[in-house]
């Protein structure tokens, strides 16, 4: 039985990197999955690098074509695929059709944030759903605020990574090196306060340089700001990277640094912490609570102050024991949530709903 995972667009974002995770684990158990693009032709300001090791389908015709087009196109494929399972990421499908897609096929709703809109998705998908998961209690929780009866019927299943074969070689002398991965945008992210609470560390002191790694709208807004703000050495820029990067990068760093207003799961924080990676993050209600815990596997500052972020910094730039001591404990947080125990959690849901494996 194939596992087809959908996404909208290939774009950098912590649910393809879950898509990315998940699929491969499932295919290493010898399984049969794959991604599946909904809508490759739209426009994508920060695309993803494709993964060599799992295949990513483009659904055709995309996003050049009339959207019951590409409904006819997705439920015409699925029904190609049957008996499969369906982890829908991101589509909604009527009670048509799901009668269209037959009974050979289950659809899994995914939820990955706690927005008005992802809970809107949780209802949308409910009514043709076999099963309903989150990525986080946190979701559920919000989801049971507005709709009890929904969220009785979602399974909460926490994102997994790689873990790290061996663990990081760290230097803790010279300069603090802090990274942000993501997409960069200001919506959610808050991207601009990144460059800003660096700026204000430097400022307070800190020895300290910053690594970007993404791709988005803002990059050429966050260029401009570490101009004015940092000498040219303290910032690098080095566009999207692969999930595998990404790790390196996280594995030759001291601090993960994530300014956003709302998270669904913070999956760059728990790839980050695995390595060694100290977060230090907005002090808001999200999944990433459950392992970025103050002061000890963590910092946490309030969404918008940006002398708090950069207090923060420098305060982790002046105290390396504290630093190196929160990096380990980070290290041990991470082991519960390898992608291994995520894909057990999502087979065993599988065999619920009848799958033969």
């Amino acid at each position: 039985m194939r596992i087809i995972t959908t996404v909208t667009t290939w774009r950098l974002s912590g649910v393809n990197t879950f898509n990315i995770n998940l699929v491969r684990e499932i295919r290493k158990r010898g399984l049969d999955a794959e991604i599946l693009v909904t809508d490759p032709h739209a426009p994508v300001p920060a695309p993803l690098p494709k993964p060599k090791d799992v295949p990513v389908h483009a659904l055709s015709p995309g996003g050049k074509t009339a959207k019951q087009d590409r409904k006819d196109a997705l439920i015409g494929y699925i029904r190609s695929q049957a008996p499969c399972i369906v982890l829908a990421n991101d589509i909604t499908l009527s009670t048509a059709d799901r009668e269209r897609l037959g009974a050979s096929v289950r659809v899994i709703g995914i939820i990955h944030n706690d927005t008005g809109a992802d809970i809107r998705f949780a209802q949308a998908i409910a009514p043709c759903a076999d099963a309903i998961v989150a990525v986080s209690g946190h979701i559920v929780a919000c989801i049971a605020k507005k709709d009890p009866n929904l969220a009785s019927r979602i399974t909460p299943i926490p994102h997994g990574i790689p873990l790290p074969e061996a663990l990081p070689h760290k230097s803790w002398d010279g300069r603090l090196h802090v990274v942000y991965a993501g997409r960069l945008a200001q919506e959610q992210k808050r991207v601009l306060d990144v460059v800003a609470a660096v700026a204000a560390a430097h400022g307070m002191g800190a020895d300290i340089q910053l690594t970007v790694a993404g791709a988005g709208t803002q990059r050429g807004i966050m260029e401009a700001l570490a101009r004015s703000a940092l000498p040219p050495e303290r910032t690098e820029f080095v566009g999207a990277l692969s999930p595998e990067a990404v790790s390196d990068l996280f594995a030759r760093a001291h601090v993960n640094l994530l300014t956003c207003d709302y998270e669904g799961f913070g999956l760059s924080l728990l790839e980050g912490m695995a390595q060694g990676c100290v977060p230090v993050v907005s002090h808001i209600d999200a999944g990433y609570r459950t392992f970025v815990r103050a002061e000890e596997t963590g910092l946490l500052v309030s969404p918008g102050d940006v002398r708090g972020f950069g207090a923060a910094l420098n305060r982790l730039d002046k105290d390396r024991s504290m630093l190196k001591a929160i990096s380990g404990r980070c290290i041990d947080a991470a082991q519960s949530y390898g992608t291994a125990g995520m894909c057990d959690a999502y087979i065993a849901l599988f065999k619920r709903l009848g799958a033969p494996f």
